[in-house]
């Protein structure tokens, strides 16, 4: 019998993300190499990722989606020290809807005047 860490993010949808934008999941785990890493899934698209140390994970947060924890080798309880963490990151919403501007790069030919990201770079509208 396999033995949870602890508490998972259970099946669920974020209804208010930006539709254009993704989501981005960085994932921290410490745990002994035999540990299953557990797993991230996106049940809209029957896909999943294997949720090992340092993996970054793209994906659009409207869609379906949870995680399993990590878990310790059949038979074995879990050492008090192992963990995982994951790291939601959002694209700011003033940017994403074309409020705030981001400067992407300076232009040489200009004397270092900035370039901005456009709106038609972003995503349709």
């Amino acid at each position: 019998m396999e033995v949870e860490l602890g508490f998972f993010g259970g099946k669920h949808a974020d209804g208010k993300d930006c539709a254009i934008s993704l989501s981005a999941m960085s994932v921290l785990t410490d745990a002994p190499i035999t540990y299953d890493p557990g797993r991230f899934h996106i049940t809209g698209l029957g896909v999943y990722v294997q949720l090992k140390t340092f993996r970054g994970i793209y994906f659009s947060g409207r869609m379906k989606h949870g995680g399993t924890p990590p878990l310790a080798p059949p038979g074995q309880h879990p050492v008090p020290w192992a963990s995982r963490c994951v790291v939601i990151c959002y694209p700011q919403g003033t940017y994403i809807n074309g409020i705030a501007r981001q400067a992407i790069g300076a232009l040489s030919c200009l004397s270092g005047i900035p370039l901005y990201l456009t709106t038609e770079m972003l995503g349709v509208k």
